[in-house]
């Protein structure tokens, strides 16, 4: 393959991926994206640029990502909230990586003496860029943080290939800094560096040098690594003093050979959904370790072990290819999420996009390993990659579609778990908002026959009621559902604290979006019913649990203008227009004009529209 051709075959590759992701650029934002980036104002509109960009991702979380929310920020600043916009930035950030995975695998080409260079470049690019588990982080537009993550980690890789001196060390620096910055798992790029230079010492180098004498000549490169990890922790620690991501409850409670099964588990999962992922892609994937017997855990380990002894003996024989040393840099990436310290990741084993950067190893490690095998079987190497190239291909352009909105993504969720409470909550509550009342009523009745105690799919029920007009019985179901939970403002109005004059850390409220959900939709029921005081009160707390929700300001407009507060009213509406995202005024608008006009609000499609679109999950 001659390098115009090389040329023209990537920039075919990346039109085919591009056209596979186009449809994309119409979908919905989905999942946690309305929640994270479309109700928070403040990335939207940030008063406090410092306070928008080190807040934890989500509840209960530690999770400190500044260089993604900044990219949200500049996005929204420079397109406005509009998912058209999002779901492009995500595709091209996917064909980035692609291309950097290219010009990673041609620069290690001769590494693994490949005289075929461009055609382990350019299949290398095949394998990643068309693989089903990237659906997750590409068409998910909080997959962001992945997607990110693996540019500014790639871009490090490059910069230490393809550069010299200072400028190199600096930038490798920078990158590996904005890494950490997009995501926590980038902390695996100094051993990964330094397990590629351990590589090329073994297989190039005309003076074999030792370990000591070979980090000794990568000084620099210690240096402004260290350097950017240092500043990283430093910085992060001013906004997240605790460090830890992991689900410390479940640690606790685990015993000795459960937490060793849970990483065979784990790494079990991943390269399944590496190497054959065809089977099992799925935006859930739920597992409880405390649920296995003794024996599986028991063998589970044994096979870890045994996994382990085998990359070990690769790692030391002789003479060291660097397929084994980018198998060993996969493993390495996938370190973080492993369960070595079990995550907070509602339990589930793993997901898809946590694969964004260990796939890079992976892709290049195999085009190594079929091109080796294609030297004296090419028939059958060529029959087994168009073979897993148009399946991949496949379930990767069937995939893509179930994530165009939120019904279409939790109906498939709900296939493939129906007895997944949290599953359940999300497709029951998507049904809802897209205003298929029907659908959810007889998916509830369905549950209801199967499961005696409804648990927090009550407050599901009482929205559901209250979008079907029975607000007296909606409000007593979602009190129903209030039994039990843990309530902070309960705490805070008892000490006799107005609730405006207080701010919820929501990093130790993990229900905090349950509370957000059933008073919202108490509020909702109340005002749709004409009692406005109540309306009022409980939006109150609504804010208390979701600072900067946009809903809150329009319905308490409403309220007061129901009331006969116009002034109240008109001050708490201009707040509403500031804090919407711009393509909702026109409903915003037009369900205040509802109401104003014959106190339609009972059948305003407007209102309904917008809590559709911004109602919390």
């Amino acid at each position: 393959m001659t390098r115009k051709i090389y040329l023209i075959s990537s920039s075919a590759l990346l039109l085919i991926l591009f056209l596979t992701y186009l449809k994309t650029l119409q979908f919905d934002y989905v999942w946690d994206d309305v929640a994270l980036f479309l109700d928070n104002s403040g990335l939207r509109n940030p008063t406090d640029l410092w306070e928008a960009l080190s807040k934890s991702i989500l509840p209960g979380t530690t999770y400190f990502r500044p260089a993604v929310l900044l990219s949200f920020i500049l996005e929204f600043k420079l397109f406005g909230a509009t998912p058209t916009y999002s779901h492009l930035i995500n595709v091209l950030l996917l064909a980035l990586n692609t291309l950097l995975t290219g010009t990673l695998a041609l620069r290690l080409a001769a590494y693994s003496h490949q005289t075929k260079k461009y055609a382990f470049s350019l299949l290398s690019m095949a394998i990643y860029g068309l693989h089903p588990s990237l659906v997750e982080p590409t068409v998910w537009v909080a997959g962001r943080f992945d997607l990110l993550c693996t540019s500014f980690f790639l871009l490090a890789l490059v910069s230490f290939y393809h550069l010299k001196g200072i400028t190199k060390n600096i930038l490798i620096g920078a990158f590996f800094f904005l890494a950490l910055c997009s995501k926590e798992m980038a902390i695996t790029l100094p051993a990964i560096i330094f397990t590629l230079i351990f590589a090329e010492n073994k297989i190039v180098k005309p003076r074999k040098l030792e370990p000591i004498e070979l980090l000794k000549e990568n000084k620099p490169l210690i240096i402004s690594i260290t350097l950017s990890l240092l500043a990283y922790l430093a910085i992060r620690y001013q906004a997240h003093p605790n460090l830890l991501v992991a689900n410390q409850s479940l640690q606790a409670e685990l015993s000795p050979i459960q937490k060793v099964s849970f990483i065979s588990y784990s790494l079990e999962f991943y390269v399944r959904m590496t190497f054959l992922p065809f089977l099992d892609i799925n935006p859930m994937h739920p597992f409880d370790v405390r649920d296995r017997s003794i024996s599986q855990n028991i063998l589970s380990i044994v096979g870890l072990i045994c996994f382990l002894s085998l990359a070990l003996w690769a790692a030391l024989k002789r003479p060291l290819k660097i397929t084994t040393a980018l198998l060993i840099s996969y493993l390495i990436s996938l370190a973080p999420v492993l369960n070595i310290l079990p995550l907070n990741i509602g339990g589930n084993l793993g997901h898809e996009r946590f694969l964004t950067l260990p796939l890079v190893f992976a892709s290049i490690a195999a085009s190594s390993v079929i091109i080796d095998i294609a030297k004296a079987r090419k028939a059958a190497a060529a029959l087994f990659l168009i073979g897993w190239l148009f399946i991949a291909f496949a379930t990767t352009a069937t995939t893509i579609p179930l994530w165009r909105n939120e019904f279409s993504l939790w109906y498939w969720a709900y296939e493939k778990h129906p007895n997944l409470k949290f599953v359940q909550f999300n497709y029951l509550s998507s049904a809802i908002f897209m205003g298929q009342l029907e659908t959810a009523e007889r998916a509830l009745e369905q549950i209801k026959s199967t499961h005696e105690e409804l648990g927090r799919l009550k407050a599901v029920e009482g929205q559901l009621q209250v979008r079907q007009g029975n607000y007296k019985e909606a409000i007593k179901t979602l009190n129903m559902a209030l039994e039990g939970e843990y309530q902070p403002h309960l705490e805070v109005q008892s000490k006799g604290i107005p609730l405006p004059q207080t701010t919820i850390v929501r990093d130790n409220v993990q229900n905090a979006w349950l509370l957000r959900y059933i008073y919202g939709s108490l509020a909702e029921a109340y005002l749709k019913s004409g009692n406005y005081p109540e309306a009022l009160a409980n939006l109150e707390i609504v804010e208390f649990y979701g600072p900067g929700y946009p809903v809150v300001s329009l319905m308490r407009s409403l309220a007061e203008y129901g009331l006969g507060n116009t002034e109240e009213g008109n001050r708490q509406f201009e707040k509403a227009e500031a804090e919407f995202a711009p393509k909702f005024m026109p409903q915003v608008r037009k369900a205040r004009e509802d109401f104003l006009e014959n106190n339609k609000l009972h059948s305003s499609k407007a209102l309904e529209d917008i809590l559709k679109s911004t109602t919390p999950k």
